[in-house]
């Protein structure tokens, strides 16, 4: 569904040449990241609208630690479900150092005190080590 619509979009907005460096795949959370392993690491991984039940909040946050390193920017925004945001911020800590888009365009590190809702942006960057 969404896929091919990103394929297209990128398609129509890059030119050949950008179009050279650019490699999209699709990944359902969980799924052997072994598929990668030819790949370059990745410098941002985006990831919208597509946590939206509590049973995929750690294949998710799992599938994500495999796929970045230190440097890796993951953008994280629209968790959907009171649950699904609840379970997101008790298990997002021990795998990421998470930073929040504050209303100034800003972003502040966020704390255990300071969690907000599933509308927020976050921007998570790999721990070194795990919990």
């Amino acid at each position: 569904m969404v896929f091919p619509q990103l394929q297209n979009n990128i398609e129509d907005n890059l030119s050949d040449q950008e179009l050279q460096r650019i490699k999209i795949e699709e990944l359902s959370w969980g799924d052997p990241v072994h598929l990668f392993k030819n790949w370059p690491l990745f410098d941002y991984i985006f990831a919208a609208e597509c946590l939206y039940n509590e049973e995929s909040v750690l294949p998710f946050l799992q599938t994500l630690f495999k796929l970045s390193n230190e440097s890796t920017k993951i953008y994280v925004c629209g968790i959907i479900g009171d649950k699904t945001i609840s379970l997101f911020h008790d298990q997002v800590d021990q795998y990421f150092v998470v930073s929040e888009l504050q209303s100034d365009g800003s972003f502040t590190e966020r704390t255990s005190t300071n969690k907000n809702n599933g509308r927020a942006l976050y921007v998570l960057k790999k721990k070194t080590i795990v919990h």
